[in-house]
């Protein structure tokens, strides 16, 4: 677990996010296969689905280019299985996510955690299983006036609301992954797991919403590539 005040959380924390559309690894999967983790090797062989293939191997393909991860004594997991950077003089940390064709991860100077979504999946029945209840009311008003819409220039609230949702998703399942516990948290009785949290929240593709937690009062997200 990791409390955001464990640290300064007065510094400015660093994010670095590197995206993969698993479209552009078609056709590369046996040069992918020889130099990533074998730990996503096995993930990618044991999924069911093509799609969730090439998602476990981008995964492992992001970790190898970026920060490179070619073994599994280069990870550790905790108790709930969450990663982390395990080589020696490498203190930075990671979070994975992916949604539909998209892989995404991020790299911070301090701990992270980081959800994209596809605002078509969501639905508020969805919403109501995941969010914190004072979260969810929210959601429920038809009245939506909300800062992402406004910097992205976004002025249709009632057909746009979906990525109002989506942003209140990836906030929530961001911090989750930030603190290292998950769904193993009982959300729906406390939120305040929320409390001491800096989450900035990105457009993509103007239907993908990514979420980046880091345990700072502000954050610089210094670069956001489309890995090849």
């Amino acid at each position: 677990m990791v409390n955001p005040s464990d640290k300064d959380s007065n510094c400015c924390a660093v994010i670095d996010i590197y995206i993969l559309d698993i479209r552009e690894i078609n056709g590369e999967c046996d040069s992918i296969i020889s130099v990533i983790a074998p730990h996503y090797v096995q993930k990618y062989k044991n999924a069911k689905e093509p799609d969730e293939k090439m998602r476990e191997l981008g995964a492992g393909f992001l970790l190898y280019k970026y920060l490179g991860i070619t073994s599994d004594e280069d990870l550790s997991f905790n108790e709930y299985g969450k990663p982390f950077l395990n080589k020696n003089g490498d203190s930075r940390c990671f979070s994975l996510s992916h949604s539909e064709k998209y892989v995404v991860l991020a790299v911070s100077d301090r701990e992270i955690g980081a959800d994209i979504e596809c605002s078509d999946n969501l639905t508020l029945n969805i919403l109501k299983r995941v969010l914190p209840p004072e979260r969810f009311k929210k959601l429920e008003r038809e009245d939506y006036t909300d800062e992402f819409l406004l910097q992205n220039n976004r002025h249709e609230p009632c057909s746009e609301r979906k990525l109002v949702w989506t942003k209140n998703w990836t906030a929530v399942e961001a911090v989750l992954k930030a603190d290292g516990r998950g769904f193993f948290l009982d959300i729906e009785n406390d939120d305040s797991f929320m409390d001491g949290w800096h989450i900035d929240s990105i457009l993509i593709d103007e239907k993908y919403v990514l979420s980046c937690a880091c345990h700072a009062e502000n954050t610089v997200i210094h670069n956001v590539l489309r890995a090849v």
